[in-house]
Formats: C-alpha cells, structure tokens, sequence
C-alpha cells in the first residue's frame, strides 16, 4: 500500500490526466517548500497558459513510480547544490524512456539545467 501522501498525489494525478487537458508536468521543487511555494506556482502558472496540467512533485521518492503518471519534467532554478538522488533518477529513466522509443522532456531553468549536465554528464562534467 502507498503511503498517504503517495496516495494522495496519485488521486490529483488521475484528476489531471481524467480531464483530459493536455500533458501533465511534474514540477520539481528545488527548495525546501518550508520556504514557500509561489515561486513554482509561478512555474506552474507559466506552463498551464499553454494548456498542460502541473503537479508539484515530492523532493524525494519512487521516481519510477512518479514517472509513470507524468509526461514531462520542469525543474526550476534554486540555490546551487548537488543533483538530488529522485532527480538524477528521473531524468536518466527520461534517457531510458527515449532510448525505447518514448517522448519525455526534461527542462531545466539555471539550477535545473545543470542538474541535468550533472545527472548525465557527472559532478565534473560543470566544474570550471
């Protein structure tokens, strides 16, 4: 069984993908959001005038599990940090997914595109 906050995001995924609105992009949150979340409600905003759906994803857990229920990944800018584990494995089963035959974007803004050189490319492939 999921644990409730799995579970509950699973039902708001299965809303969003039920109406039938276009794509829905999972959202990666790059700061705690004890900090606040308007700055990726604004993402998420951005992206929805376009006709997707968003969804804020969980700082860390299955990523096979949440990449099944998403058809893209956004990750916003933050303070510089080492990719974390769930996003590094998002984006190489993005990697995979494409390898098979599948579309899955992955965008990073600042923070998220270098999370993105690292996830593929290691710590060295950003260092200057």
């Amino acid at each position: 069984m999921a644990p409730a906050p799995v579970a509950v995001l699973g039902f708001v995924l299965m809303i969003a993908c039920a109406a039938g609105e276009g794509p829905l992009i999972g959202v990666y949150p790059t700061e705690p959001m004890s900090s606040g979340n308007s700055y990726y409600q604004a993402y998420q905003s951005w992206v929805e005038q376009f006709g997707a759906s968003t969804v804020l994803l969980p700082r860390e857990g299955n990523a096979d599990w949440y990449f099944e229920r998403i058809n893209a990944l956004l990750i916003p800018g933050g303070p510089t940090r080492p990719v974390p584990t769930f996003v590094h494995a998002m984006i190489q089963r993005a990697i995979k997914a494409h390898a098979e035959g599948d579309y899955f974007p992955v965008w990073g803004t600042c923070l998220g595109f270098e999370w993105i050189v690292e996830a593929i490319g290691g710590p060295s492939a950003i260092e200057l």
